[in-house]
C-alpha cells in the first residue's frame, strides 16, 4: 500500500507470497505521465513518503510481478523518501516484463530491498543503513533503451544528490539479468547519488542481452553499476 505522513513504518514482516500481473491499466497503486502509468510494488510496502526501519519480508514472501508497465519493484519497499534502516528481504523477486509482448515506457528501478530512495529536499534524511538482502533477483526481458534501468542487490536507485549514505548493508542473493535494455546494476546499489560505506556483495551477477546506443552505456558492479560519489570499505 501507500504510507504518506511524519509517523515512522517500524517492527512488521510478511511472510505471504505475492503476485501481480499488470497491463497498462491501474490495477495497483499508481503514478501517471502522460499515458503511462507507473507502478510502486514491493513485498512489504509498495510507496512510503516516511522513515522505514525494522521490516523483513520472510523466505515465504516470495514477490513475482508480470508486467509490460514501469515502476519501481522492490522486496520489501518500492519507493521511499525517508531513512531506511535494518530492512532484509529473504524472498526470491521475479520481474517478467513480458505481458502482452510490450516493452517499458518509461525508466524502471528494481532491487532485492529497496527499488527507489528518493531526496525531496536538501535536508531530507535519506539513509539507508543495515539492510540485508539474501533472496535471488531475476530480472526477464525489460526492453528499455530510452534511459537508464537500475538494478540493485539492496538498493536500485538511491537518489540522494550527496544527502545521506549506504553503510552496513550486505547482500548474498544473485542477481539474474536477461534484458535488451540498458542497465546500471550493482551487487549492492545501481546507482547512488551518496557515498557507499562498509557494504559487501557475495553473491553473482549474470546478465544476457543488455545494449548500449549512442545516448547511454551498460554498466555492471560487484558493488555498484554507478556513483556519483564514491566507495569506502567495501567487498
Amino acid at each position: 500500500g501507500y504510507a504518506n505522513g511524519s509517523s515512522p513504518i517500524s517492527n512488521c514482516s510478511n511472510s505471504g507470497a505475492f503476485t501481480y500481473e499488470i497491463n497498462n491499466i491501474a490495477n495497483v497503486l499508481s503514478d501517471y505521465t502522460g499515458s503511462a502509468p507507473y507502478h510502486y510494488i514491493g513485498g512489504v510496502i509498495g510507496k512510503g513518503d516516511t522513515n522505514i526501519d525494522n521490516i523483513v519480508n520472510e523466505q515465504t514472501g516470495s514477490l513475482t510481478v508480470t508486467t509490460n508497465v514501469a515502476g519501481d519493484f522492490g522486496g520489501v519497499v518500492g519507493y521511499t523518501a525517508g531513512n531506511n534502516i535494518k530492512l532484509e528481504n529473504k524472498a526470491p523477486i521475479t520481474i517478467d516484463f513480458t505481458n502482452k509482448g510490450q516493452s517499458c515506457a518509461a525508466q524502471c528501478m528494481i532491487a532485492g530491498v529497496v527499488a527507489k530512495n528518493y531526496a525531496k529536499t536538501s535536508s531530507s534524511k535519506v539513509n539507508v543503513d543495515s539492510c540485508v538482502n539474501s533472496g535471488n533477483l531475476t530480472i526477464k526481458n525489460l526492453a528499455y533503451t530510452a534511459n537508464y534501468a537500475y538494478i540493485g542487490g539492496i538498493i536500485g536507485s538511491n537518489d540522494t544528490d550527496g544527502i545521506g549514505s549506504i553503510k552496513n548493508c550486505v547482500n548474498t542473493g544473485n542477481i539474474d539479468i536477461d534484458a535488451p535494455a540498458i542497465v546500471r546494476a550493482g551487487g549492492v546499489a545501481g546507482y547512488t547519488g551518496c557515498k557507499l560505506t562498509d557494504s559487501r556483495f557475495s553473491g553473482k551477477i549474470t546478465t544476457k542481452r543488455v545494449v548500449a546506443n549512442s545516448s547511454y552505456f551498460s554498466s555492471i558492479g560487484g558493488l555498484i553499476g554507478y556513483t556519483a560519489q564514491g566507495i569506502a570499505g567495501g567487498s
